[in-house]
């Protein structure tokens, strides 16, 4: 995961100077007060931060899962688009699937239901399968093979 999420969640704690806030001044500071996002931008970044484990529910409040004093926020920060960003694929499978999209130009479905194909056809894997898929579209996975046989071998039979 990125930094900006981190840095932005400080910098609206700095800001406010308490260490907690409802979800309704949430949206309503980053949204109508700092202008940094709309209101459904914003509820969107509140539950972010929540799944990332970066805000943590209280009765009524969320409050940063982190120190915010150890955060340096830039002067005159305004958040980029990286705050909104989804993390980063973590899992072999995502991780081709991602390499295919920008690869190929399809969209994620389109690639998800090929690998399916491919899965069903071969009997394999879908690691395997969406390996056999980026092959056939010349994407290089060399790097990505001791992952997907480490893969296999864990998997019990």
């Amino acid at each position: 995961m990125g930094e900006e999420p981190k840095t932005f969640l400080a910098a609206l704690f700095q800001m406010r100077g308490r260490d907690t806030i409802s979800e309704a001044e949430f949206v309503h500071e980053t949204s109508y007060k700092l202008r940094w996002f709309t209101p459904k931008e914003a509820q969107r970044l509140l539950q972010l931060g929540l799944d990332r484990g970066l805000l943590l529910p209280g009765a009524g409040t969320l409050q940063a899962a982190f120190d915010v004093s150890a955060v340096a926020v830039p002067v005159n920060y305004r958040p980029g688009p990286e705050a909104l960003a989804p993390p980063k694929p973590t899992g072999l499978f995502p991780l081709l699937i991602e390499r295919l999209e920008r690869t190929t130009g399809l969209t994620r479905h389109a690639l998800v239901a090929r690998v399916n194909r491919m899965q069903e056809r071969l009997g394999v894997t879908v690691e395997v399968a969406a390996a056999h898929v980026a092959r056939s579209e010349g994407l290089d996975v060399s790097d990505l093979l001791s992952d997907v046989e480490a893969g296999i071998l864990r998997r019990p039979r």
